[in-house]
Parts: C-alpha cells; sequence; structure tokens
C-alpha cells in the first residue's frame, strides 16, 4: 500500500501585500508675499475626486449671504454630495503666505474673516505667517493662485489662459471671483481669456458639448461676452428637449438635466422655456403651451 502523501515540505502560497503607491498629499507651499502675514490653506487633500458644481464653507457662505455677494441659490445648482460629479482629479492643497491687509483690502467677505472677531480673524499675538493660518477647504487652489497674483500685482505670474483648452480652468476661476465679489478684477484679461472659449464655439468639426456649452455660457456671462452668451443660448434652444416635468435636457441623450454639474446664469432657464415652447410651436403649429 502506498503512503499517504508528505505535505510537510509543500510551500505555503505567497502572501501578496498591496502598498498604495500614492504619496500622502501634503500641502505645497507658494510665497505670493515675501514679507506675509498671513497663511491661506487653500483646498483639501483628495484621492480622485470629482469637484461639484460648487462647494462652499459654511462660515464664509455665511458671510457671502450677509454682504449680500451671494444668491440663495447661486443661480444654480449647489453640491455638497457625491453624486453631483465630474471628471476625476486629484487635489492637493496649498499654503500661501500672503499680506493680510491686501487680501483684506480686495473683498469685503475676507475682511470680515480676517478682522472681524472671527475664530479665523487675526490673532492677539503672533510673529509669523505660520502663528495666522486660514483654512478654505473648499475652493480651488488654482484659481484661488490666480486671484491672489492679481490682488498681490504679481501679473507676471498669471498663466497663459489664452492658451489651449482653458474652459474648466476659467469656469473654476469665474466661479471663485463670482463666490467674493471679485470678478472686476478679471476685465483687463477677459478679451484674451475669451479667445479658446470663443474658437470652441466657432468649431462646426468638433461641436462643443453639452457640458462646455454650459460652462461657456457661464463664463461669458461672468465675464460680460454677450455675444457668446447669445450665441449658446440659441444653440440650446434649438437643440434641448423638454420633459413632463419641465427640466431641460442637452442633445447628448445621457438623460441629464441641463446645468447640473454647471452653475447656472442666473435667470437663464427660466427665459428659456417660453422662448423654446415659441420656436416648438413655430416649428409645430401647435400652440405654445401645447408645444414641447
Amino acid at each position: 500500500m502506498d503512503a499517504s502523501p508528505d505535505h510537510t515540505d509543500t510551500p505555503s502560497p505567497p502572501i501578496t501585500v498591496t502598498v498604495c503607491s500614492s504619496p500622502p498629499l501634503e500641502p505645497s507651499l507658494v510665497i505670493i508675499d515675501p514679507d506675509g502675514d498671513l497663511t491661506l490653506l487653500v483646498g483639501e487633500a483628495r484621492y480622485n475626486h470629482k469637484p461639484t458644481a460648487l462647494r462652499q464653507d459654511s462660515l464664509i457662505d455665511d458671510i457671502l449671504l450677509e454682504e449680500n455677494q451671494v444668491s440663495e441659490d447661486a443661480g444654480g445648482n449647489t453640491s455638497d454630495g457625491a453624486d453631483d460629479e465630474i471628471p476625476n482629479v486629484n487635489e492637493v492643497p496649498v499654503s500661501y503666505i500672503v499680506c493680510s491687509k491686501t487680501v483684506a483690502r480686495a473683498s469685503r467677505a475676507w475682511k470680515r474673516l480676517l478682522y472681524g472677531g472671527f475664530a479665523e480673524s487675526k490673532p492677539a499675538s503672533h510673529s509669523t505667517p505660520s502663528d495666522w493660518v486660514v483654512k478654505l477647504p473648499h475652493d480651488n487652489p488654482e484659481s484661488m493662485e490666480i486671484i491672489l497674483n492679481i490682488i498681490h500685482s504679481r501679473f507676471g505670474s498669471l498663466p497663459p489662459l489664452a492658451d489651449g483648452d482653458n474652459i474648466e480652468q476659467l469656469y473654476q476661476l469665474t466661479i471663485l471671483t463670482d463666490k467674493y465679489d471679485l470678478t472686476a478684477l478679471l476685465q483687463p484679461w477677459a478679451p484674451a481669456w475669451l479667445s479658446w472659449p470663443k474658437k470652441r464655439l466657432q468649431n462646426t468639426i468638433l461641436k462643443p458639448s453639452v457640458l462646455e456649452l454650459e460652462r461657456i455660457s457661464w463664463i461669458a456671462w461672468q465675464l460680460g461676452d454677450r455675444k457668446s452668451f447669445n450665441q449658446i443660448f440659441e444653440t440650446l434652444i434649438l437643440a434641448c428637449s423638454i420633459d413632463t416635468a419641465q427640466n431641460l435636457y442637452g442633445s447628448s441623450g445621457d438623460g441629464i438635466p441641463l446645468f447640473t454639474y454647471t452653475l447656472e446664469p442666473p435667470g437663464l432657464i427660466g427665459n428659456f422655456l417660453p422662448l423654446r415652447r415659441a420656436c416648438c410651436a413655430l416649428l409645430t403649429g401647435n400652440r405654445p403651451d401645447q408645444a414641447c
């Protein structure tokens, strides 16, 4: 009879150890003002974060509402939920060394935050910027850096937003300037920065997506580009559809209502619906209230 097999020397299966290859998302440091007395910690560490239409800090939001700088619904959809998501990014927080007086002069909301007796306000005694840190976790660092460079007169440090596909960066920037009532700061650069969105609108071969049209409509409204805004308005009137609940949908067929992931320029949808019905009535011969 054969002997029982000997398992004493059978090697154990190898143990697989999975190690996260992503380094910790530690804040980087950018010195805007070498003599600055304040640190702004902007953004927060996020892996595979998908930015929502608008993320707000509760204290900042309260201050802005009191200053009448933000409407109750911000002119569109605002959400902190993970469901309102668009392209993946890894966001790294950035510490900016800035002049508190310069920041306070730029925005009434920042002036109240820094000198209004809040927890973030100037400490009774501090000697270095690290002694005074204000956290803005829900603001976009790249957009904030553009704003800080402008208000500190560091114009040579501004990115070339007129080159390449700058639509998303301009969208994020104008969200932040709208939030802090700083959009007027962008006027000297607006004509150059709008050049790429205008080229996208004129491209008849690779037409802009619905999301791009939404983004450009917000940018054009913020920067005062009436021609581009009206062009998008007319395009959406002809291309969108309306369901029984009066929700507007783009032509992509994805079942997502317009301006789900983009801030809506105030009043756009309200003006859009009756004009859409009127166009449908002309095409179908029905009354406006029966068309579309």
